[in-house]
């Protein structure tokens, strides 16, 4: 029972200490404007296209999904998909709080001027292919038999 929640908290820790710092870095964007080691951009769009209620809608079904994905991935002790999920939705909660406060999402991260991101993003990708993977590990363990 200890372990059990040893790893819970411990997964909870790492979401909620990234959450905090990429609520830190996107209120720099207010705070400083200007940065010289971050190159912030508003980012109006979600998933390239969808806005307006749409979005909330969607935004709103995705994050209920991935409550009801954790609370069962935790009843099962899939504690590295509880982590993945986390991280998931952690991320997505982050974007949604700036698009709902802001109308938009703070980016600050530049990759070779193509694109930007923030740490929420990379949250979100990190935890969909941690999830990704664990679910293929699985098949294929499940195949081997």
């Amino acid at each position: 029972m200890k372990e059990r929640i040893k790893r819970i908290l411990t997964n909870l820790f790492f979401c909620l200490l990234f959450f905090i710092f990429d609520r830190f870095l996107k209120n720099l964007y207010f705070l400083i404007q200007r940065p010289t080691f971050l190159k912030f951009q508003k980012n109006y769009y979600f998933l390239f296209v969808f806005q307006g209620n749409f979005f909330y809608f969607l935004t709103t079904l995705i994050l209920i999904i991935l409550v009801f994905l954790i609370l069962r991935a935790y009843q099962k002790e899939k504690y590295q998909q509880v982590f993945a999920l986390g991280l998931i939705l952690v991320g997505g909660f982050s974007n949604f709080l700036d698009r709902t406060i802001h109308g938009f999402v703070i980016d600050y991260i530049s990759f070779f001027s193509l694109w930007s991101f923030n740490l929420a993003d990379l949250m979100i990708l990190i935890g969909s292919l941690l999830f990704l993977w664990q679910l293929l590990k699985k098949k294929n363990l499940e195949s081997s038999k």
